[in-house]
């Protein structure tokens, strides 16, 4: 029967311990490498590639895509920090789902860089412009449109110098 080594028998760890969320994360992120990511046209058929097999992606078009090799070695750091670490596990786990991210992203549009033409980059662009336009105007806006409340409201009760209804007349200003 086998037994751990001696320097192992003082380690308790706890179900309870454990960083499950960046475990789960870890995992998923381990699956995700081997299952499809996208087709690549090869004259009549068609290739399906994984984060696995993107060396042929990067034997065609360059060698930035082995950075994808990255991948599993990040996740299955997460899951050792997840179980032996769990306070650093959150770090490392934001660290490598920001990273992952940003990377990602960037492929992405790099990837719609070189197969759609530049009128839907403009148009992109207007579109961003437009909410970030409107969202940082927003508030504005909003602020005038109170304030004119606000003032309307105020002309409307200011004094007329009319009798009130005590008797006594309002001040005029």
């Amino acid at each position: 029967m086998y037994s751990a080594p001696a320097a192992w028998h003082h380690v308790r760890m706890s179900w309870k311990q454990i960083n499950w969320p960046v475990l789960v994360a870890a995992l998923v992120l381990l699956v995700g490498f081997f299952v499809p990511w996208i087709r690549v046209p090869d004259g009549d058929s068609e290739q399906i590639v994984s984060g696995a097999s993107m060396g042929v992606v990067a034997a065609q078009f360059g060698g930035g895509y082995y950075v994808v090799y990255l991948l599993p070695l990040f996740a299955l750091g997460m899951g050792v920090a997840a179980v032996k670490k769990p306070s650093w596990a959150s770090v490392i786990a934001i660290v490598v789902g920001v990273s992952l991210l940003v990377w990602g992203l960037f492929e992405l549009a790099r990837f719609l860089f070189l197969q759609t033409r530049w009128g839907l980059w403009v148009t992109a662009v207007g579109a961003m412009l437009a909410a970030f336009g409107g969202a940082l105007t927003w508030r504005r806006a909003h602020v005038l449109v109170v304030q004119a409340k606000a003032a309307a409201k105020a002309a409307k009760e200011a004094p007329t110098g009319e009798p009130s209804d005590t008797g006594t007349p309002r001040a005029s200003t």
